[in-house]
Order: structure tokens, then C-alpha cells, then sequence
């Protein structure tokens, strides 16, 4: 394979890869905006209270995200 084969073929493949969001990675076809929108949304509704519950908040935002892209494909 030549050269310029390669880099194509590098380049398209960069661009299957995730997007790297807070906590999870995003596939492409993924909208970051929804993403970010439902973290927001998450923290809303839990209303963390002290510096650290925000963290402790990310991972049920990431599980549920995942879980729901299982049922969208």
C-alpha cells in the first residue's frame, strides 16, 4: 500500500473513533449537546449539596447513558 493510501485510510479512521465526553465516550452519530443537556439535567434533579456529590452524580449519568444507547441502535 502506498503512502497517500495509507494516510486515507488513517485519516478515515480517525474519524470512526469517540468523542471523549465528561465521563463516558461518545460514538459518532452521538449528539454531545444531549449529552451534556442530560448531565445537566441529572444534576438538576439530585440537586447535589456539598463539592464532592457532583462527582458522585457523573457515573449514574454515564451508566444511564450507555443503557440508553443500547435500546437507540
Amino acid at each position: 500500500m502506498d503512502h497517500r493510501k495509507k494516510q486515507i485510510r488513517l485519516t478515515a479512521s480517525r474519524a470512526n473513533g469517540p468523542l471523549h465526553g465528561a465521563g463516558v465516550s461518545l460514538l459518532s452519530g452521538e449528539n454531545p449537546a444531549v449529552y451534556t443537556e442530560m448531565t445537566a439535567e441529572y444534576q438538576r434533579s439530585i440537586g447535589p449539596a456539598s463539592p464532592i456529590e457532583p462527582s458522585l452524580v457523573q457515573p449514574i449519568v454515564d451508566a444511564q447513558w450507555r443503557l440508553l444507547r443500547s435500546t437507540r441502535r
